[in-house]
């Protein structure tokens, strides 16, 4: 009943006290029956709530839409709104971003431009904004193995590219995250080594997600930057010689091996 009547009260609110409401009943949904909700048609209110919020009150909305989610019977109504807004290239792509991950990976919702299209919205300028949110949010969709190898070195290479454009305390995090990532997926560690050198591409300083050196030349360049850095580069580097190194000794004990084991 508590819930019926806060839905009345949204239509002669605006839109800050919508949110307020919304939230409110978010908390009070984790205590009521997913059946009893599915009475009250959230989704044809909260679909409007959408269609009439402006790009920096969808942000504030998005910021929350996961959990409302939840209380609708089909999320999936939103799926074109949110894809619209992840592709626009403005303020709230990056949490759209997040709403549309969220989908995919809940709803099992196939999206095979995802990866490719959020790779293109990681700028200076999102990073400058919300650099906790960005660089959490590609911890999480890079943990899993939906990725592919050729993906995690395209995000890896774009996020070591930033940190010769970005301040030092923005490029310290983003290489603890870069840290972070290659441990996930030891492999990506080739990256610090001279043989992974695409020589094809010698020359070619643009980067896209599909095109890129794969060698992280930039370690060469932030080696020299302040104490911090060259700290969790050397930390970054010496990942990599242990596991050379481990691989090598599997290698000479295992007789079966008929090639050379490399990361």
């Amino acid at each position: 009943m508590e819930i019926e009547c806060l839905l009345e009260n949204l239509k002669e609110k605006n839109f800050e006290e919508k949110l307020s409401i919304l939230t409110k009943i978010t908390e009070i949904s984790k205590n009521t029956d997913l059946n009893i909700l599915a009475e009250y048609e959230i989704d044809n209110i909260l679909l409007q709530i959408f269609k009439d919020s402006n790009t920096t009150q969808r942000i504030d909305l998005y910021k929350i839409l996961n959990s409302l989610f939840l209380l609708v019977n089909d999320p999936t109504i939103f799926l074109e709104i949110i894809k619209k807004d992840f592709v626009s290239n403005n303020d709230s792509s990056l949490y759209a971003a997040m709403s549309l991950y969220f989908l995919m990976s809940t709803y099992n919702i196939n999206y095979s431009e995802f990866y490719k299209l959020f790779y293109q919205i990681i700028s200076p300028t999102t990073i400058k904004k919300d650099i906790e949110t960005v660089l959490c949010f590609v911890k999480t969709i890079l943990s899993t193995s939906i990725p592919t190898l050729k993906c995690v070195q395209a995000y890896i290479k774009k996020l070591c590219s930033l940190c010769l454009l970005l301040p030092t305390s923005d490029t310290i995090s983003i290489l603890h995250t870069v840290y972070v990532i290659m441990r996930i997926h030891p492999i990506t560690l080739k990256m610090c080594l001279s043989e992974s050198i695409d020589y094809k591409l010698l020359y070619c300083l643009d980067i896209s997600f599909d095109t890129f050196q794969p060698y992280l030349f930039e370690f060469d360049i932030l080696y020299f930057s302040i104490p911090p850095v060259k700290k969790i580069i050397s930390i970054i580097r010496n990942e990599c010689r242990k596991k050379t190194k481990k691989y090598e000794i599997e290698f000479l004990l295992n007789e079966k091996c008929p090639y050379c084991i490399n990361i």
